[in-house]
């Protein structure tokens, strides 16, 4: 093989994001550079819409833990928790 051919073959490995959806099925993205997950499920990206009831049972419970522990006034949880109730009623039954 000549050394062109070489350097022509470029063996690069793909890591998977480790994300599971709430269906079991595995994201498919590629992961970030040197990171476990994708750009959309990457830990410190902004938190997605509430799309399943798995999710609005977290936002549901962060708000919970936040108010027991102090962290968010009260206004605020209440608009939080409009917008979760929201989302809620949207969802299919």
């Amino acid at each position: 093989m000549t050394d062109a051919a070489e350097l022509t073959q470029i063996t690069r490995t793909i890591t998977l994001c480790r994300h599971f959806h709430a269906s079991g099925r595995r994201c498919g993205s590629p992961a970030l550079r040197g990171e476990h997950f994708c750009y959309y499920h990457h830990p410190n990206r902004r938190p997605g819409p509430l799309a399943d009831r798995r999710a609005i049972l977290r936002a549901l419970n962060r708000v919970i833990q936040s108010l027991l522990n102090g962290s968010l006034p009260l206004d605020r949880a209440d608009r939080l928790l409009k917008r979760i109730r929201t989302a809620s009623n949207s969802l299919p039954r």
